[in-house]
Formats: C-alpha cells, sequence, structure tokens
C-alpha cells in the first residue's frame, strides 16, 4: 500500500470516526458537519483549546458534502492541535471572482508550518503521530480537476486554503 494510500484510508477512517461520536452530525449539511467535528476535535485537545468559528453554506454546488468534510478533517484537526490557547480556529467560505470556491482554515500557530514538506506522506512534528493528515488532505483534494490545497503564513497566523473549481455539468 503506498503512502498516499494509506493516507487517504486514514483520512475517511477519522471521519468516520468523528461522525459516530457527534449527536450532532449531519451530512446533509457541510456547515452543520464541519462544526460537530470541529468541536469534537475541540474537545479532545482539552482546556487549552482554541474557540472555533464556522462560517460555511451548507452545500458547495458540484461536491459531496464528504468529499469536502474528508479533505478538510486532517486540515482542521491540524489547526485545531498546532492553535495557540485562547486564540480562534476559523474556518470559512468564499466564492472568488472567477466562480472558484474557497475555503479557508486559519488559526495562531504555536508552530511554523513551513514548506510544502508538510503535505509529504510521513512528515510530522508531532509525537506519536504518522504524518498522513495534510498529505491525505492534498491527496484526496488532487482527486479534482483544479483543486488544490495549500498554505500560507503571516507571522503566526496560518491560513490553509482548499479551492475548488466551479463544476459545471
Amino acid at each position: 500500500m503506498t503512502a498516499d494510500s494509506k493516507a487517504i484510508l486514514v483520512a475517511y477512517r477519522d471521519l468516520a470516526a468523528i461522525a459516530k461520536s457527534s449527536d450532532a452530525w449531519n451530512p446533509a449539511s457541510l456547515s452543520e458537519s464541519l462544526t460537530a467535528a470541529a468541536t469534537t476535535l475541540q474537545s479532545a485537545r482539552g482546556p487549552d483549546a482554541p474557540s472555533i468559528e464556522v462560517r460555511v453554506p451548507h452545500v458547495i454546488e458540484g461536491y459531496a458534502n464528504s468529499d469536502v468534510i474528508a479533505i478538510l478533517l486532517p486540515v482542521i484537526e491540524n489547526a485545531i492541535e498546532a492553535a495557540r490557547p485562547a486564540t480562534v480556529v476559523t474556518i470559512a467560505y468564499s466564492l472568488l471572482d472567477d466562480g472558484e470556491h474557497r475555503l479557508r482554515v486559519s488559526g495562531e500557530s504555536m508552530n511554523e508550518p513551513g514548506s510544502d514538506r508538510i503535505y509529504e506522506a510521513g512528515f510530522t512534528t508531532k509525537d506519536g503521530h504518522e504524518g498522513l493528515g495534510l498529505a491525505a488532505a492534498r491527496s484526496l483534494a488532487d482527486r479534482f480537476p483544479g483543486a488544490g490545497l495549500t498554505h500560507v503564513s503571516i507571522g503566526t497566523k496560518v491560513h490553509f486554503d482548499l479551492v475548488l473549481r466551479a463544476r459545471r455539468d
């Protein structure tokens, strides 16, 4: 099994675990599902967890909610784990001028995310982690033509952007 295949399986396993453990899970609503997942991950972090703010629609036209959630879940987990205490992790949607959809996960990080190595399967800065989350997220995003998962750091603020091309049938 390749590292990418393993990463994808891990992402879907994590998605299933979050779905099962959350009473608020609603796959018909992207907003409610991401809120439930983020709240579950926030609780796992403990008392120094960041606040969570979710501003996304119920659906993104042309994309299954399960696909968008599977891509974003490892990114959200990474943001919550890396966030400075008493800060906010934001998950926000915007429709770009060219019709593309952008989902941005932002937070104040305790760590410098560095280069694109963070998307390599096996790369991790955390004890006890396999370094598969962001690799899985990027691999899943790459399945969609014109989609991309990138990040940018501005000081301690880190933005992860999932951009999905407008789909026309």
